[in-house]
Parts: C-alpha cells; structure tokens; sequence
C-alpha cells in the first residue's frame, strides 16, 4: 500500500514539474518573440507633416490626370504599349515585359519570401511584413517560400490607399496588393538603411546588413519628400529603406525607374541608380 502510494506521489511530481517546464518553456517562447518584434522597425513613427501629406496627394493626383489625359487624346499613340488589365479583383498584366519594358535588372530590388506568418501576411527576407488585401487572397494561397518577388507603387486605379504597392510574383508572374504591416529588422543583415545624404545632390547613400552601398539621385518632383521644410521633417541617416521598382505608366521610359520605401516616414521617392559599391571598397558616411 505504502509502495503504491508512494509512486503515485512521484507520478505526480513529476507531472508538476513537467507543466512547470512546459509553462516555462512557453514563456520563454513568448519572450523570444516578443524581442525579435521589438527589433522590427515601427512603420509610420516619422509620419509626414499635414502640409506634406496634401502637397503629396496633390502630385500624384496630377501625375493620373496627366495620364488620363494621354490615354484620351486622339493623337497618342498607343500601339507599342502594353495595357495593364484588371480581371478577377487582382492585378493582370496583357504581357510579362511590364517589370523588364523600361528597367535594367536590379538586384537590390529583388527580394524573396521568407514565411506566411499568417493566413494574409507575408514576410520578405529582411523581416519586413506585408498585409494581403482580402480580394487577392485566392491568388496569393498559391504562392510558396523563396519565391522571387518585386514591390512597384500602385496606381489608384488598382487598389485602395490602404494598399499602396503591388507585390509581383516573378516565378509565377502574379500581383497582389500589399500594405506595409512590419518593417525589417533593424540593422539586420538583409536590411539596408540610410548611411548618408546629399541634399545638395539629391543623393541617397545606401548600405545593407551585407556591406554593400548604393547612390540614388533621388526625382526632381521628390525631393521635397527628401528634404521636407526643415531637417526633422525629411529623411535621415539610419532610415530603414525597401528598394522597389518605378514601373507606373508615366516612368516606363523614365531613368527613375526604382523607389526607396521609408518605413519611419511611410512613403517612398522615385529614384534612379548612380553607383553600387561592393563592401570591399571605400566607405560611405564613416560606415
């Protein structure tokens, strides 16, 4: 009896401490999670000043008109150009040179898809984490990881404010709309940033986790969102940045033909290529 007893007693024990354990285990967990949130960069705590928000607004509502514009006049000449179509609530494209018309590859925008942390979340290499509009989801059940993908601004006509960019699936040649949910890591080895500007030049400085440093000149009709009225209110150095493509209707033929997203501020500036400098040779900003 005594013997039996006893035994019970050690069952029990050790039933304890294993949920202690597992509980501890959770919390661990928990916490482990908890820190890798806080080395995310917070989205949007540098919003744009109202003025800003309006004069950004204003210019890119005309850029439309002015498309709208060209799309209508009788002497336009639309024969060379490929059409984008809307079909089925998602984003089709009338040919696959859409991304490659006016651009020249660009590693650095080229980024790929880390995990699905949720049923319309997507993570990409650098910790960032895009919001699927609801409308694309049956599309994007489709997608995998690793997959190669490319963000390009959106035009109103395609999706709301809610979902300002268009995530394209290069493997699949498939778009969704996206709005930025989570940004990179801070400083992570796949994350690039802000190392140093020229405002005078209209240059951005970029390094990544990797070493590598980039120049951007940075569009005469966005340097105003670069500078802002005074130093607060512009870009900074340590800015975190998501390289993108420029492929809106207007720029096919532009040199802009890339953006740099700003995850403190919240939008992002037509820029064009002026040099990459592998992390070998001379530094930038004392980096």
């Amino acid at each position: 009896m005594k013997a039996t007893l006893t035994k019970t007693l050690i069952a029990s024990f050790a039933i304890v401490m294993a949920i202690g354990n597992l509980n501890a285990e959770e919390e661990v967990q928990y916490e482990e999670e908890t820190v890798n949130t806080e080395e995310n960069v917070v989205v949007n705590s540098r919003p744009l000043s109202e003025e800003q928000k309006k004069l950004l607004e204003e210019q890119r509502q005309a850029e439309l008109e002015e498309l709208d514009e060209m799309l209508e006049s009788e002497s336009t000449e639309l024969s060379g150009l490929i059409i984008p179509i809307k079909t089925q609530n998602l984003i089709a494209l009338a040919s696959n040179e859409l991304h490659t018309t006016a651009t020249t590859y660009s590693p650095f925008a080229y980024h790929w898809i880390e995990s699905f942390p949720q049923g319309n979340i997507l993570k990409l290499q650098d910790g960032s984490e895009w919001l699927i509009h609801k409308d694309d989801a049956e599309v994007f059940y489709t997608w995998r990881t690793n997959s190669t993908v490319v963000l390009t601004p959106a035009s109103s006509w395609f999706t709301t404010p809610k979902h300002p960019y268009i995530l394209h699936n290069k493997e699949l040649d498939q778009s969704i709309r996206v709005k930025l949910f989570l940004g990179p890591i801070q400083y992570g080895p796949l994350s690039t940033w802000v190392a140093e500007i020229d405002r005078n030049a209209n240059e951005v400085f970029l390094i990544n986790g990797q070493g590598d440093r980039t120049i951007w000149e940075v569009h005469p009709s966005d340097t105003y969102l670069l500078n802002g009225s005074n130093l607060e209110e512009g870009w900074l150095v340590n800015d975190t940045v998501i390289v993108g493509k420029n492929d809106g209707w207007l720029w096919w033929f532009s040199s802009y033909d890339h953006i740099l997203i700003n995850i403190e501020a919240n939008h992002h500036i037509r820029v064009r290529p002026v040099s990459s400098i592998p992390n070998s040779y001379s530094s930038i900003g004392g980096q």
